[in-house]
């Protein structure tokens, strides 16, 4: 990578990383650490091998409603989708959308148990 253009990068990072609502994100993350670190641990404990993943599809939209996101579903190929709505005065503004596997490689028997090393 250049040197422009990862100066470029890092620049942007910095400029994303000083607004209000990043540091406000960055809270919520702080203040739920817990709930989240709870919520990874049941997320892994359900079995989701290679496209057998709608228990754990069915958990993550449980979860996406709890959040508050709107238009919760799952798709015919087994995604979980939901819009957390923004701010319509800032309509033509870029989106955010995020994207994740959810599935695990291992076999549907394989029950190691989970381990957390956070205190």
């Amino acid at each position: 990578m250049s040197g422009a253009i990862t100066h470029s990068a890092f620049s942007r990072i910095g400029q994303l990383a000083s607004l209000p609502r990043v540091h406000a994100a960055f809270q919520w993350f702080h203040l739920h650490e817990r709930r989240v670190m709870q919520w990874q641990q049941e997320l892994v404990s359900i079995a989701a091998p290679p496209f057998g993943e709608s228990r754990r599809a069915e958990w993550l939209a449980e979860r996406f409603r709890e959040l508050g996101l709107q238009q919760v579903e799952i798709d015919s190929v087994g995604n979980v989708l939901g819009c957390y709505p923004g701010n319509r005065s800032r309509a033509e503004q870029r989106c955010v959308m995020l994207s994740a596997h959810i599935d695990t490689v291992r076999s549907e028997e394989h029950t190691s148990e989970l381990q957390s090393h956070h205190d």
